[in-house]
């Protein structure tokens, strides 16, 4: 008998278990997602407002977002970087890079994925 309730509180808690990666999981998917978001939609906003500098928003999505990279390029050990210091240090904007990171800032975090 005892065994029989050891192994119903057992699987009970790994599928609890598993809910709760499930929960967090999600979350942080869209969380992610709702950053992404908000940050293309600071740098369409402030393209639209500074015109004259939109080789600034070209060179920080290609420097920034992805894309090829060099075979020097993957051989050096290097510090990553978040997309305001990329806006910043390779895109050469501290205007664009302030907006970025006002952007990250605006996206709220759910509660479980909060409490980590």
């Amino acid at each position: 008998m005892g065994t029989k309730v050891f192994k119903r509180a057992a699987v009970s808690v790994a599928a609890a278990m598993c809910l709760a990666v499930s929960v967090v999981g999600a979350q942080i998917y869209m969380t992610a997602a709702n950053a992404d978001e908000a940050r293309e939609d600071v740098i369409r906003k402030w393209a639209l407002e500074n015109p004259e500098n939109s080789a600034v928003v070209d060179r920080y999505h290609s420097l920034c977002e992805g894309g090829m990279v060099s075979e020097a390029e993957r051989k050096q050990i290097v510090r990553p970087l978040s997309f305001a210091q990329c806006a910043a240090q390779k895109a050469g904007s501290i205007a664009l890079a302030e907006v970025i990171e006002q952007a990250g800032k605006s996206v709220e975090v759910p509660a479980p994925l909060r409490w980590l």
